[in-house]
């Protein structure tokens, strides 16, 4: 099975590339894929922050009209089904405005996602966070009041590609931070001690400190303690 999506909106009147005037399509027509989404614009040019020709945002309200085909390439007679999708487009987008890259966060710590909710209608959204640059992204919070700023568990994974994501819970739209930012993991200070008579040697930790440097919170605080045996 391979699957298209694809804007047929008509325009009355011919204009420039890459322009909207409220009519036409703005989003070019892709070779058919296995996959059933497709992400608008493509995601390399949202990390990247660059355009391909034909395919941006529009800059105005108005409605999108895209039709969904399926196709089961069999050989000798395939099957063709399609159906229609429009999407409404009002107000200001969804921006994430922290962390939007340069930041270093601590891991493990609890951290602040800020974004602008622009003019959706999304009651919800979710924050989810990449440590590869944002080709993956697993969810940190799920379901949260879109009122523009959550505290969320910094991952532990150190990395130095480390992207948010704020997503509608219940709608198509989102955002991605504009560049990637770092996330440090200073490793505990371990002072075993052990007796030769006892076979059991048992290891205290303590974690590194929230620094203020990376705005989690008014003082410090202890992201982790523990023992192992």
């Amino acid at each position: 099975m391979t699957f298209t999506w694809e804007q047929f909106d008509a325009a009355d009147t011919r204009r420039a590339i890459d322009t909207d005037d409220g009519k036409g399509s703005i989003i070019r027509s892709v070779p058919p894929t296995t996959s059933k989404s497709r992400t608008i614009p493509n995601l390399a040019d949202v990390l990247s922050g660059t355009m391909r020709k034909a395919e941006v945002l529009p800059s105005m309200d108005r409605n999108l009209t895209f039709r969904f085909t399926a196709r089961d390439n069999r050989m000798g007679g395939g099957g063709v089904a399609f159906d229609t999708m429009v999407v409404t487009v009002a107000g200001d987008p969804l921006f994430v405005t922290k962390p939007n890259g340069g930041e270093t966060w601590m891991a493990g710590c609890v951290g602040p996602v800020e974004w602008e909710k622009g003019g959706g209608i999304a009651t919800d959204v979710n924050v989810l966070a990449s440590e590869d640059g944002g080709l993956n992204f697993s969810t940190l919070v799920a379901g949260t009041a879109n009122d523009e700023m959550e505290n969320v568990t910094v991952p532990c994974a150190p990395t130095t590609k480390a992207r948010v994501k704020a997503e509608a819970a219940d709608n198509i739209y989102f955002d991605v931070s504009d560049g990637d930012f770092t996330i440090e993991s200073n490793a505990p200070a371990v002072a075993p001690s052990a007796q030769a008579a006892r076979s059991t040697i048992r290891v205290m930790w303590r974690a590194a400190l929230c620094r203020d440097s990376c705005h989690f919170s008014d003082r410090d605080s202890v992201c982790a303690v523990g023992y192992s045996t």
